[in-house]
């Protein structure tokens, strides 16, 4: 039997990404990814590969007992290989640490991206991509945590690596970065640094993913906030609704992003005409 390859299966997948409708996307997403443990024994790396895609398609839907399962199969078959201190286990490692995050398992968390930094760190160096991409991933643990000084230093040091690459990947992981960074000072009440970072991150954006990315709405609906907490309610309701447009027509009307996003429009327009 022919051995399926690692590559045909991640282009699979990203067309089934790319054009299975939402009720479609379940089966087809399982059929590719079952047909390829098939062909992958217990102690063959690309199973790995395959593990960590179906881990963060679980972390994704929130299916966390299924997402963790795979992550902790993929991170085995690491360690019968005897590849701990590989890149490729580093980042098995952040995959799982990402699930403990949105899981409120802190400890879990920040322990294996330690882990997964000190490897990248030892192995790819500092001046590889996937290094500050850790040190993001990490820094928004300590956001959830409120740990807000400790994650703004690690977003930052990630943020001065990708704004002086100047390929596409890198200006797109500066734009989420910046905008990460941004709701830091949020929440921290530094306006005027927040807002000068999703300036750029909005630039960067539409330079990389387009004016109309979900992303690019969620950075015009931070900035939309920066200028309702300072008073500039005009400002804010122009961001707030251009972040509106987009959401419904990325995500629909009743998703709770959209959703949410509706009330900011709302509360803004009631500072502006608070009798209507």
């Amino acid at each position: 039997m022919v051995s399926l390859d690692l590559k045909t299966v991640f282009k699979q997948l990203n067309e089934a990404y790319a054009q299975c409708s939402p009720e479609e996307l379940d089966d087809r997403i399982h059929e590719i990814i079952h047909h390829a443990l098939l062909q992958y024994n217990k102690t063959d790396i690309r199973r790995a590969s395959v593990l960590n895609e179906l881990g963060g398609y679980y972390r994704h839907l929130f299916r966390i007992e299924e997402s963790e399962k795979a992550f902790l199969e993929a991170n085995e078959i690491f360690k019968l290989l005897k590849v701990e201190n590989s890149p490729d286990y580093a980042t098995s490692i952040n995959n799982l640490a990402g699930l403990y995050r949105i899981s409120g398992e802190y400890e879990k968390a920040e322990k294996l991206f330690l882990q997964a930094i000190q490897i990248y760190k030892n192995t790819v160096t500092e001046e590889h991509y996937l290094y500050p991409t850790a040190l993001s991933n990490f820094a928004l643990l300590y956001q959830d945590m409120k740990r807000y000084e400790e994650a703004a230093e690690l977003l930052t040091h990630a943020c001065d690596y990708f704004k002086k690459k100047p390929d596409l990947k890198s200006q797109a992981a500066y734009a989420t970065t910046a905008a990460n960074l941004a709701t830091v000072y949020i929440k921290m009440k530094r306006f005027n640094e927040a807002e000068a970072l999703l300036l750029d991150s909005l630039n960067a954006y539409e330079k990389t993913l387009g004016g109309d990315a979900e992303k690019y709405g969620d950075a015009l609906n931070n900035l939309g906030s920066v200028y309702y907490e300072t008073g500039r309610y005009l400002e804010a309701k122009e961001m707030y609704g251009k972040a509106l447009k987009i959401c419904r027509n990325r995500l629909g009307f009743d998703n709770p992003k959209t959703v949410a996003f509706e009330n900011n429009l709302k509360m803004t327009e009631k500072k502006i005409a608070p009798d209507n």
